[in-house]
């Protein structure tokens, strides 16, 4: 069974790095947002690890088709105590 053109093995394995992926990231968060005491390695490990799995959005620039304006875009993030940033 092929998910969008790729193999069964090649769609197991996106899957597993971005649980993988999320495991770090929920780490990280418990640091910031819970105190949770982390080494200096620990980070940069976890930094490293995201580096490769999660794509890195400060040099991705949305824009319109050929001629067109590009559309603006609002993110809004929700944080552990539920309010809006």
């Amino acid at each position: 069974m092929a998910t969008r053109g790729k193999s069964r093995k090649e769609y197991s394995e996106e899957v597993r790095n971005k649980i993988k992926s999320s495991l770090v990231l929920n780490k990280l968060m418990e640091h910031v947002l819970e105190d949770k005491e982390m080494k200096s390695t620990q980070i940069k490990a976890a930094e490293i690890l995201l580096r490769k799995t999660v794509p890195d959005l400060s040099a991705t620039q949305i824009t319109g088709g050929e001629g067109e304006d590009s559309l603006p875009v609002q993110i809004n993030m929700i944080v552990k105590d539920g309010t809006n940033t």
